[in-house]
């Protein structure tokens, strides 16, 4: 009689809340207390936003109450890139440096699970906490955007892009934590990353290398703008994103939201192979042949 493997038997990479790795830092950083003041901490924060500016808007800068609304999109977008991108970053690559030093990677070596299993498993498990905290100032966007008019597939392709990116930097968090052995640089350099990707890096735009500007997600919030502030500051926004060119590859035109989105993805399954190599071997390199020529 044949017996079916613990591999075979293993949930499908697509059942996230079925992975043993996601299981299991989902009881070690959502214990109640921990998670209760990062909640407690973010709501505040979150919920002084969304006063503050609103009041500001209605009461003082005389806007409509559709005007008012949208003024709070921006801000609460820069607050939840704060949690999504820079603190998940730092703990994804904290964490998995912190993994190996403890000895627990050589373990997971020894478990029945596949390579892009255990990849899944620490990308969506070591920001966990950071993915709740972000779903809890969700509300208020959600809010903003319905009181605010803004049209459904702005929000979709806004916040599509947003989450991809947050994949793409936690992966970039796994890759310096796999890479650099002290926990503090590795967490240090991740977040200093996502920073200069959205401060320095634009920049280089300015001298012919407009590519980089397509990792972040810059370019889909300036083809959002017009739909994110008030009305006149949208029309004067909406002015300059008819002067601005489709993004061009080769012959073909796409949309900002598009073009960043695929440039995106194709870097998430770039590191997601770095790091499927270093998992199915552990004295692998990064990058094979194909890729480093790639």
């Amino acid at each position: 009689m044949q017996t079916d493997s613990p591999v075979q038997n293993q949930a499908p990479i697509w059942a996230i809340w079925a992975n043993p790795i996601v299981r299991r830092y989902a009881r070690s950083r959502m214990r109640p207390r921990a998670l209760g003041l990062s909640l407690l901490i973010t709501l505040m924060i979150a919920g002084f936003l969304f006063f503050i500016i609103r009041q500001i808007g209605i009461h003082q800068v005389n806007l409509s109450s559709v005007d008012a609304h949208r003024m709070l999109i921006v801000p609460f977008l820069i607050f939840q890139g704060f949690l999504l991108f820079v603190l998940g970053s730092g703990q994804a690559a904290a964490g998995i440096t912190a993994e190996a030093d403890e000895g627990v990677i050589d373990y997971q070596r020894l478990t029945p699970m596949t390579p892009l299993a255990k990849v899944v498993g620490y990308l969506f498990g070591l920001p966990i906490r950071e993915y709740v905290t972000f779903l809890a100032t969700m509300p208020f966007t959600l809010w903003a955007f319905w009181r605010g008019e803004v049209p459904l597939h702005i929000g979709l392709q806004l916040y599509g892009v947003f989450m991809i990116a947050g994949v793409l930097y936690h992966l970039t968090g796994l890759v310096a934590g796999t890479v650099l052995k002290n926990r503090r640089w590795a967490f240090l350099s991740s977040m200093g990353l996502v920073f200069l990707l959205y401060t320095v890096v634009p920049q280089a735009s300015k001298f012919g290398l407009v590519y980089f500007k397509y990792v972040t997600i810059a370019p889909v919030v300036r083809e959002c703008l017009p739909y994110l502030v008030e009305s006149r500051l949208g029309a004067a926004a909406q002015i300059r994103e008819n002067l601005v060119p489709a993004a061009q590859f080769f012959n073909l035109n796409f949309p900002q939201a598009v073009f960043t989105a695929g440039t995106l993805l194709f870097l998430i399954v770039a590191m997601a192979v770095m790091l499927w190599r270093r998992w199915h071997r552990a004295e692998s390199h990064l990058m094979g042949k194909v890729g480093a020529a790639g």
